[in-house]
């Protein structure tokens, strides 16, 4: 079973290779995604949900898997992208409200 940020998953990501693996897929592939989903929609729209969100960077200021998405969604001026994030403790969920 996944446990997400309960198992640590926020703490320093060289620890947590789920962490990096995560970061390092939307990475790579979100910015594709992206472009070629959009591109089958009349109108250019993309949903993106990050289930895990956490708090959206880092301590050290690296950011995260939120912050990563919001990138995206700003490089892409022709698409509708629309992203979601869920958090389930609530301290981190404040924190991501406020990055």
């Amino acid at each position: 079973m996944a446990l997400g940020t309960s198992a640590g998953l926020f703490d320093d990501p060289d620890d947590r290779p789920q962490a990096v693996f995560k970061h390092e897929i939307l990475r790579r592939y979100l910015r594709p995604f992206t472009g070629m989903t959009g591109s089958h929609n009349p109108d250019g729209r993309v949903v993106i949900l990050d289930g895990y969100a956490g708090e959206g960077r880092y301590e050290s200021g690296d950011p995260a898997s939120a912050e990563l998405i919001l990138q995206t969604a700003q490089a892409f001026s022709r698409r509708q992208v629309a992203p979601f994030f869920v958090e389930k403790k609530k301290s981190s969920y404040e924190k991501l409200g406020k990055r």
